[in-house]
C-alpha cells in the first residue's frame, strides 16, 4: 500500500518542513477519518432510545442472552423478535453490558406516532415511544445499556472507516484528495452514520464487509497467498455469525479467486483457496446452520422468521406501485430515520441523486471508450469484484424485499456500501474535475451528513420552547381559562384559517398555550374534534403534547409552552358549508376516562368548545331550485331571501308544516343573527313562530360567505284554535342579545322584515 504521506501536494506547503507537512498530513487524515465517528457518536445521543429500527428487539435478544445465559429460539406463538439473527454481534453486547443493573425499563409506546402523514418533513409524532425521565441523562440502567450498546456500534463504525480507507489507498493510489472522496461517499450518507449510532448488527456484518472486500482486492494483488486466503476464510466466517446477508460475501472473494485463477491459469489454485476459506468459514459458522436444521428444518432460520412475522403474497411486490417502492429503497439508502416515518427535506435527496447520475455517466463514458480501444486497465479484476458485489447485494435486496412483509429497506445493501462509494468515485473523477470540485463535492457530502444528524435528528425530538407568559400571549388569539386534572391549564388558543374546504389535505391548525400548575403523575393523551351540531365528526386529532415530545409527566410547575396541532378534515363528506365546532380535551388513555375541563368559576365541562370554523365542500351538492322564486328582499349586509318552498300549500288546524327557505349571502355578516319566523292569520296576528338560529345552528350568519345559499327549514306547529283562512309568514333577522332587528335595504313598506304567502288553512 502507498504512503499517503507522499501523496499530497497542497499549494504553498515549500516553507514547510517535510517533517511538519507529513504531521500536517497525518493529523488532517486522523481528523478526517474520525468525522463519521463523531458523528455517529452524536446521533447515539440524540436520537432516543429505541427510536432506530429494530432497536427495542436488538435489545431484547442480548437480556435474553444475559438472562437465560443461552441462544434465544424462535417461539411461532411469541412476539417478533431478532432470534433468528446469528449471535456474534449480541454474545459481544451481552459481554460489555452484563455487569449493569438493568431493571428493563421500556417507555411508554405512544399510539400516535403515525397519526400524521409519514412522506412529510415534521415533527409531528414521530416518536414511537414517549420520552421520560427513566431514559433521561445521566443515564442509568436500561438507558445505560442501551448507550453502551451503541457504542458498541459505533466502534464498529470506527472500525469500517479505518477500512475504508485503507481500501480507498488501495483503489486510488494516485491521488489522496480521491481517496477522501471515496470516504466521504462511503461513509457520510445520513443513515448509514444514524444506523452507526444505534443497536443494530448491521453495524458489525458491514465492518466485516468492507474487511473482507478489502483483503479480496489485496488477494488479486498478491495472488491469494495463504496468510490473505486464512484471513478471508476467518472474516467470512465471523461475517455468517453476524447476519445472514453474509452469505452474499461470497462473491468479493469468489469473483478476486476466479479472477486471479483465469489471470494465471491455475485451477488448482481455485480449488485449494475455495476450499481452504468455505472450510475455515464452516469451522467458524457451521455450527450455527446446524442449529437450524435441528431447531427448524431448515439452514438459515428464515423461513420460520416469515412465518413469525408473516411473508408477503409472491406478487404483492410486482402488485404495488413500482415507483414508490424505489422511491422507498432509494430515500431508505439515504435516510428515513426511526421506522422510516422521518423522511428527510426533498432536497437532499435530489442533491444525492444529482450526484449519483453524474458519477454512473461518468462511469459509463469511461466504460464505452475502454470499449472501443479494446484496451482494459490491468487492474480489472478489482473493478469487476467491485461491480458484482454491488449487484449480488441489489439482487438480494429485491429478493428479501419480495418476502419481507417490513419492505425493502436500501441499507440492506451496506455490506456493498463501498463497492458503490468507489464506482461512484471513478465516474466523477473520470471527467477530470479540479481539486476544487472535488473538495466542493466532499464539502457537499459533510454539510449534508452534519444538517441531517447534528440538526435534523435533535429538531425531531425537540420537546416545545419553554415561554413566558407575555411570548405566548402572542400566540394566543382568544384567551381562556379552562383547566384539567392535576395542573394542566389552557392560556389561550388561535384557530387558522377561518374556512377550510373538505377536499384533500385541507387541515385546521390550532394553536394552544399550556401553563402546568403543578406536577402531573401520568400521561393524558389530548385530543381535538370538528363537530357538527349533531356532533358528527369532521375531522380529529389524538395526541400527547409536544407532539408526542413533552408528555405531561415531564411538565414542571410554571412550564409555559405552546403546541400547534394540525387536524386533517375529513374528505368530502358534506353537501353544503357549515360552522364545525372544535372541541378538545383530555383523557386517560388506561382505561380510556375523559377527564373534566373546568371554567375559572369552578364549573365542570363535559364538553369544551373554544371556537368554530367554516368547512366548505369541495364538490358542493346541485341545489333543487326554490318554488317559489323571490325578488329585490336584501337585508343590510347583503343577506336577502331569494326563494321558498312549503311542505303543503293546505293544512289543519292541530298539523305541523315545514317551510324551507332559500338564503342568499354576499358577505359573512358581522354577528350571528337569529332568524325569526312568524306565521300570521289574515288578519295579521301570530299563529305561531319558529325562531332560532339558521339551520338550527349547524351555519351562522358571521359565517356566510359571498354567493352561499343556505338553505333553511322551519318547522310550525300549528295550535288546534288555528283560525282558517290564508296565512302570511313574516321574516328576517335579530341580534339575541338587543333584540334589535337586522333593517331591509331597498326602502320596503316592512323596514325589518319580508312577507311571503302562507298555506291555506281550513277545515
Amino acid at each position: 500500500m502507498a504512503d499517503v504521506s507522499d501523496e499530497v501536494s497542497f499549494d504553498k506547503l515549500d516553507l514547510i518542513s517535510p517533517v511538519s507537512h507529513r504531521k500536517w498530513q497525518k493529523l488532517t487524515i486522523v481528523l478526517l477519518l474520525s468525522i463519521p465517528v463523531v458523528l455517529a457518536v452524536i446521533s447515539s445521543f440524540a436520537n432516543p432510545v429505541f427510536e432506530s429500527p429494530d432497536e427495542l428487539e436488538h435489545y431484547f435478544f442480548i437480556r435474553s442472552l444475559i438472562d437465560e445465559r443461552k441462544l434465544p429460539v424462535q417461539d411461532p406463538e411469541g412476539a417478533l423478535s431478532q432470534f433468528h439473527q446469528p449471535p456474534l454481534y449480541y454474545v459481544i453486547g451481552a459481554l460489555l453490558t452484563a455487569g449493569i443493573q438493568d431493571q428493563q425499563t421500556i417507555p411508554q409506546r405512544n399510539p400516535h406516532w403515525t397519526s400524521y402523514p409519514m412522506e412529510k418533513v415534521h415533527r409531528d409524532n414521530k416518536a414511537q415511544f414517549l420520552p421520560s425521565l427513566e431514559m433521561a441523562f445521566p443515564y442509568t440502567g436500561t438507558a445505560a445499556v442501551a448507550h453502551l450498546l451503541r457504542l458498541w456500534s459505533v466502534v464498529l463504525v470506527a472500525g469500517t472507516v479505518i477500512v475504508t480507507w485503507q481500501l480507498g489507498n488501495e483503489l486510488f493510489p494516485h491521488e489522496t484528495l480521491d481517496q477522501i472522496l471515496f470516504l466521504a461517499i462511503a461513509t457520510l450518507i445520513p443513515m448509514y452514520v444514524f444506523i452507526g449510532g444505534s443497536i443494530n448488527n448491521d453495524n458489525l456484518v458491514i465492518f466485516l464487509g468492507v474487511l473482507l472486500l478489502w483483503l479480496a482486492i489485496r488477494a488479486i494483488r498478491n495472488g491469494f497467498d495463504w496468510p490473505t486466503t486464512l484471513l478471508i476464510g476467518l472474516i467470512w466466517g465471523l461475517a455468517l455469525l453476524s447476519k445472514l446477508s453474509a452469505v452474499l460475501l461470497v462473491v468479493p472473494w469468489g469473483v478476486a479467486l476466479l479472477w486471479v485463477s483465469w489471470q494465471r491459469q491455475d485451477w488448482s489454485l481455485l480449488i485449494t483457496r475455495a476450499a481452504t476459506i468455505c472450510g475455515g468459514a464452516l469451522l467458524l459458522s457451521g455450527w450455527w446452520f446446524v442449529r437450524n436444521i435441528y431447531l427448524y428444518g431448515e439452514l438459515t432460520g428464515l423461513e420460520q422468521m416469515l412465518d413469525i412475522w408473516g411473508e408477503r403474497p409472491s406478487n404483492e411486490f410486482l402488485d404495488t406501485d413500482v415507483n414508490g417502492a424505489l422511491n422507498y429503497i432509494w430515500t431508505s439508502f439515504l435516510g428515513r430515520f426511526g421506522y422510516g416515518q422521518i423522511v428527510l427535506p426533498s432536497f437532499i435527496y435530489w442533491t444525492y441523486g444529482a450526484l449519483v447520475l453524474v458519477g454512473i455517466g461518468g462511469l459509463l463514458t469511461k466504460a464505452v471508450h475502454l470499449a472501443r480501444r479494446r484496451s482494459w486497465p490491468e487492474r480489472s479484476g478489482l473493478w469487476l469484484v467491485l461491480v458484482a458485489t454491488l449487484i449480488i447485494f441489489i439482487l438480494g435486496l429485491f429478493y428479501f424485499s419480495i418476502r419481507n412483509p417490513t419492505g425493502a429497506n436500501g441499507r440492506y445493501t451496506y455490506p456493498a456500501l463501498p463497492a458503490l462509494a468507489a464506482l461512484l468515485t471513478a465516474g466523477l473523477i473520470a471527467y477530470k474535475p479540479s481539486r476544487k470540485v472535488k473538495i466542493a463535492i466532499i464539502s457537499l457530502l459533510l454539510a449534508l451528513a452534519v444538517f441531517c444528524l447534528v440538526f435534523f435528528v435533535p429538531w425531531t425530538y425537540a420537546a416545545p420552547r419553554l415561554l413566558d407568559d407575555e411570548a405566548a400571549m402572542k400566540n394566543i388569539k382568544t384567551p381562556s381559562e379552562l383547566t384539567w386534572a392535576e395542573g394542566i391549564r389552557l392560556l389561550g388558543s388561535k384557530l387558522e384559517p377561518s374556512e377550510l374546504s373538505d377536499g384533500p389535505d385541507a387541515e385546521l391548525n390550532l394553536t394552544a398555550c399550556w401553563r402546568a400548575e403543578a406536577p402531573i403523575e401520568r400521561n393524558y393523551t389530548f385530543f381535538v374534534h370538528l363537530l357538527d351540531t349533531d356532533l358528527n365528526p369532521l375531522g380529529q386529532r389524538d395526541m400527547h403534547p409536544g407532539l408526542g415530545n413533552f408528555p405531561t409527566t415531564l411538565w414542571v410547575a410554571g412550564d409555559i409552552f405552546c403546541d400547534r396541532y394540525r387536524v386533517p378534515i375529513t374528505e368530502n363528506t358534506l353537501d353544503a358549508p357549515l360552522a364545525a365546532m372544535v372541541e378538545i380535551g383530555f383523557y386517560d388513555s388506561d382505561p380510556g376516562q375523559r377527564l373534566q375541563a373546568q371554567t375559572a368559576s369552578g364549573q365542570s365541562l363535559d364538553f369544551a368548545t373554544i371556537g368554530r370554523i367554516k368547512i366548505s365542500p369541495e364538490n358542493p351538492a346541485e341545489l333543487a331550485p326554490a318554488e317559489h322564486v323571490l325578488h329585490s328582499t336584501n337585508f343590510d349586509q347583503g343577506a336577502s331571501l331569494s326563494g321558498y318552498e312549503w311542505s303543503t300549500d293546505h293544512t289543519m288546524p292541530g298539523d305541523e308544516v315545514t317551510l324551507q327557505l332559500w338564503w342568499q349571502s354576499a358577505n359573512p355578516l358581522d354577528k350571528d343573527f337569529m332568524i325569526f319566523a312568524h306565521l300570521l292569520d289574515e288578519e295579521g296576528q301570530i299563529i305561531t313562530q319558529a325562531d332560532g338560529p339558521p339551520q338550527n345552528g349547524l351555519y351562522p350568519t358571521h359565517f356566510w360567505g359571498s354567493g352561499d345559499t343556505i338553505i333553511d327549514r322551519r318547522t310550525f306547529i300549528l295550535p288546534g284554535n288555528t283560525p282558517t283562512g290564508q296565512s302570511m309568514v313574516r321574516l328576517g333577522f335579530y341580534d339575541l342579545d338587543s333584540g334589535a332587528r337586522l333593517p331591509r335595504s331597498n326602502g320596503s313598506d316592512l323596514p325589518d322584515s319580508v312577507e311571503i304567502k302562507g298555506p291555506l288553512i281550513g277545515q
